[in-house]
């Protein structure tokens, strides 16, 4: 057995071998081994060398021949799995990281390349105070073709940090740029307690990815890549298009521009401001609008501490106001009444805020809550791009129309913390969810209950409502108690069309898309599955799953549209 350091490996077209270039060259990547496809036969013998040679906890990770090459991407396709600190789930976690998904065969037969021998990565795992994905772009490059999805590592985790890292990841996107002889990066990095920066992993942006092309164009070609683009990149690619930025970098509660290399402030706010005008289309306003107040809050705390969410229903409700009071009272109240809960001030928020109301009620009349069909087929041309964002969310949601609304919490403290990337998401949420009133056979009881509705009619395909019973006292919005109880077959299974899993994982995004909801026994709603469940739209669910195959749990239900909280509590 020869396990190779990162550092000694000399296998350069592969994760590993990127790895091992940049920690050779000097930069900060966490020490590691490979383990070739020769010696992962003996696990029990590559365990024994680890525990002596590389302390556990450790993350494991998939390093094939074609992945993250010069001939493909394979993004989002295999798994990374952590902490791992034992023997058993050792041998779980390689297994796990070697399993190719259906999504890669399809992926490989399109680009007309195969995975290949699959080896692993094995590092020491740091408990990194902020991690994400930074997305750079040389923009002299000659970019033909963009499209793609990656969700494993857009989320972000971990505590607050402050502006002054964003010249050094810029800094550190243009050395490995250059150094790897990439016009394009995909860098996942992660950020320790004292500051330092380690590069987790490296790609070039290919083509199951999105670009920022030099043009300010997008496109949407399937040929190339048979995943949906993620609500999430479509909003940022639009975003940075409209406004005319050209890469973006994903962390934590921050958006980076890379054509910045300095803290972004409250002058940069207004200078953006000045073009306003320019961004004719209530959409892009909305958008900006959203973006705008997330720099505001960052400028003044350092990150935005409570989630997008909350920005989002208030712009709802001012957007509403706005036709019936006097424009700056409504800013100038939703900002006050909110700075025990938003970081920032009147002065500081106005100077953004009063120019977007005549934008926002445009956005209002613009947009109809109550119809499927909110881009008729005649509509002129400049909206061509919010008519595409509409399909492509609804065509990974296709019932969708009723769905309850993005932003599922596990904890009632939580409701100002849901993740970032949220207020991101195309801006068409899903339609408001409708409350039914359930009456137990058992006790005469009822509780209020999200229930998806099409054409007027509930549905839960083979799930009836004789299949489920709700007990405990009436459900009331914001505070409420009550069991919703759900009959299942087994704890891996599909309830209607909603899924239940014992855990969830980013590759199971496939699995997840058209569903109506998602059950997750283990993990939390801040979990990779509840992030791509909230991202899609779909309601997610940490419940705890009983011997009896009885599912109980407590459920919080975020009514955007109303701005209340509903939940089924344990009582």
């Amino acid at each position: 057995m020869e396990i190779k350091t990162l550092k000694s490996l000399t296998k350069k077209n592969s994760k590993a071998g990127v790895l091992a270039e940049l920690k050779t060259l000097g930069f900060s990547v966490v020490d590691g081994v490979y383990i070739a496809p020769v010696d992962l036969p003996d696990l029990a013998g590559v365990y024994n060398w680890l525990i002596k040679n590389i302390p556990p906890p450790w993350i494991v990770r998939s390093s094939f021949e074609n992945e993250d090459s010069n001939r493909g991407s394979f993004a989002g396709c295999f798994n990374t799995v952590y902490p791992v600190w034992d023997e058993c789930n050792f041998g779980k976690a390689v297994h796990s990281v070697l399993e190719i998904p259906e999504k890669a065969f399809i992926y490989g037969g399109i680009k007309g390349i195969v995975p290949g021998q699959g080896a692993v990565i094995v590092q020491s795992y740091i408990d990194f105070a902020v991690k994400g994905v930074a997305f750079y772009d040389c923009r002299n490059g000659d970019f033909s073709q963009s499209t793609g999805k990656n969700d494993s590592v857009t989320s972000g985790t971990g505590g607050e940090t402050d502006n002054l890292y964003h010249e050094k990841i810029h800094g550190l996107c243009v050395d490995v740029s250059s150094v790897l002889e990439y016009r394009t990066l995909d860098l996942e990095f992660g950020i320790d307690n004292t500051g330092r920066i380690y590069i987790l992993q490296v790609r070039e942006l290919q083509d199951i990815l999105p670009y920022f092309m030099n043009d300010g164009e997008w496109r949407l070609d399937k040929k190339y890549n048979p995943l949906e683009i993620s609500p999430f990149h479509a909003s940022l690619i639009r975003l940075m298009n409209n406004m005319g930025f050209h890469g973006v970098s994903v962390w934590k509660n921050h958006i980076y521009v890379p054509g910045k290399s300095s803290s972004f402030e409250n002058s940069d706010i207004k200078h953006l401001t000045q073009d306003i005008d320019n961004v004719v289309h209530p959409v892009q306003l909305f958008e900006f609008c959203r973006f705008a107040i997330d720099y505001l809050s960052r400028s003044n705390s350092g990150s935005v501490k409570y989630g997008g969410n909350i920005i989002s229903w208030k712009l709802k409700e001012i957007s509403r106001e706005l036709n019936t009071q006097d424009e700056e009272v409504i800013v100038r109240n939703f900002v006050e009444s909110e700075e025990s809960l938003l970081p920032f001030t009147w002065d500081v928020a106005s100077p953004v805020l009063r120019d977007f109301p005549d934008k926002i009620k445009e956005f209002c009349s613009f947009v109809n809550y109550n119809e499927p069909s909110i881009f008729p087929e005649n509509e002129k041309d400049d909206v061509s791009f919010a008519r595409e964002m509409y399909k492509v969310r609804h065509s990974i949601l296709e019932r969708g129309k009723d769905l309850s609304s993005r932003g599922l919490i596990d904890n009632i403290e939580d409701i100002f913390r849901v993740p970032w990337e949220t207020a991101f998401s195309p801006i068409f949420e899903p339609y408001l969810k409708k409350i039914i009133q359930i009456k137990s056979s058992e006790n005469d009881v009822s509780a209020s209950i999200p229930v998806l509705f099409e054409n007027g009619r509930a549905f839960y395909n083979s799930f009836q409502f004789n299949d489920l019973q709700c007990s405990g006292k009436t459900v009331v919005p914001g505070k409420a108690t009550g069991v919703l109880k759900f009959y299942l077959p087994g704890h891996n299974s599909w309830v209607g069309n909603i899924v239940a899993a014992e855990d969830f994982t980013p590759q199971d995004i496939i699995s997840l898309a058209g569903c109506a909801g998602l059950l997750i026994k283990s993990g939390t709603l801040h979990s990779h599955g509840a992030i791509l469940a909230r991202e899609l739209g779909i309601p997610a669910m940490h419940l705890d799953f009983e011997s009896s195959g009885i599912t109980e749990g407590r459920l919080y239900c975020l009514d955007a549209g109303a701005g209340k909280l509903y939940s089924l509590e344990q009582g």
